[in-house]
């Protein structure tokens, strides 16, 4: 509904629910901007990504992490979700170069490439090894729109990892990945960006899944990205703004006073 039909049709809680939104969206964008450390908590799901770092490292194997078929890359209406993975990739790489074993990352839109290339020779450098161009192309595997699924599936046999990763905006080629990375044994940490059925086929085969809202948090915790953590932030003020008023609705109703409902429904 257009601002316009809201203000001359009276929703005046609606109408204040959205400035409210604005304003606190605004003020931390701000904030960010300003340089100001925008603070999230530490979800548990970055613990479970070290744990599986170090069970791989202890079994003596490398790493595979899988980005998210989902959409068109990052110009897509997903691509924030591959923005959450992206973030995860260095993250993650950062802990595979410090306990000096590979990371293997299989995506399918090629302007990846670039970031990724860059992510893990930074990553790899800050701990004293130099990737050379061979090894880059090695660690990164690309297989391009339907075939992700099934190369990702490939390498995660070849390859034998002792932990494997996925995370984006991420659908059947999740259960592609999750069978053959349960078949080589390796411990999975996973999430999907997609509420209807990515989420539900993440949850059947990892040892540890994020659901769908903490896959940004964690992507913005790990990236350090002011302007991330601002939206996080932004966005879980008018979550709470809106269940407030859900829980206001419910009791003045119990107690049979539908004000409440009555200005909602104005």
């Amino acid at each position: 509904m257009a601002l316009y039909d809201i203000m001359v049709k009276g929703r005046v809680a609606v109408f204040v629910i959205l400035i409210y939104i604005l304003v606190i969206s605004a003020y931390y964008i701000y904030r960010a901007i300003q340089g100001k450390t925008v603070w999230l908590k530490r979800i548990y799901g970055i613990d479970a990504i070290e744990e599986a770092v170090a069970r791989s490292v202890e079994l003596g194997r490398p790493c595979h992490f899988g980005m998210g078929y989902g959409g068109y890359g990052l110009a897509s209406s997903k691509g924030s979700a591959h923005i959450a993975a992206v973030s995860l990739v260095d993250y993650v790489s950062k802990l595979t170069a410090k306990y000096k074993t590979d990371l293997v990352v299989s995506y399918c839109w090629p302007e990846f490439y670039p970031v990724l290339h860059d992510t893990l020779a930074e990553n790899y450098l800050a701990e004293g090894r130099s990737l050379t161009e061979g090894e880059i192309t090695s660690l990164l595997r690309y297989f391009p729109t339907r075939g992700f699924g099934i190369g990702a599936m490939g390498t995660i046999e070849a390859l034998k990892p002792g932990a494997n990763f996925i995370f984006g905006w991420v659908w059947g080629e999740a259960m592609l990945m999750g069978e053959a990375a349960a078949y080589v044994g390796a411990m999975q940490v996973a999430s999907s960006a997609d509420y209807n059925y990515g989420i539900c086929w993440v949850l059947a085969f990892s040892d540890y899944a994020l659901f769908p809202e903490e896959l940004f948090v964690a992507g913005a915790y790990c990236s350090r990205d002011n302007l991330q953590q601002a939206s996080i932030r932004g966005a879980d003020f008018a979550k709470f703004l809106l269940l407030a008023s859900a829980v206001i609705s419910l009791i003045l109703g119990l107690m049979g006073n539908s004000i409440w409902l009555d200005l909602l429904n104005t």
